[in-house]
C-alpha cells in the first residue's frame, strides 16, 4: 500500500489502512450540500490539467 499521497493515514479496527476525509468548500454552492463531493480534491484548471497530461 502507497501511503505516500496526501492526507492523513489510519489503521481502523479491522486492521486495514484508510485516509482521513478533508472536507472542502466549492465555488459552486450545489457541490457544498454533498459530503462526497466535499471530499474530493479541488477540480484542476485547465493549465493544471494540462500539466497532469505533461507526465
Amino acid at each position: 500500500m502507497d501511503k505516500s499521497s496526501e492526507g492523513k493515514w489510519v489503521q481502523i479496527p479491522n486492521g486495514n489502512w484508510a485516509v482521513v476525509a478533508q472536507y472542502r468548500d466549492h465555488k459552486l454552492s450545489e457541490y457544498n450540500e454533498n459530503p462526497i463531493i466535499q471530499a474530493l480534491p479541488p477540480i484542476l484548471s485547465h493549465t493544471n490539467l494540462n500539466g497532469v497530461n505533461d507526465r
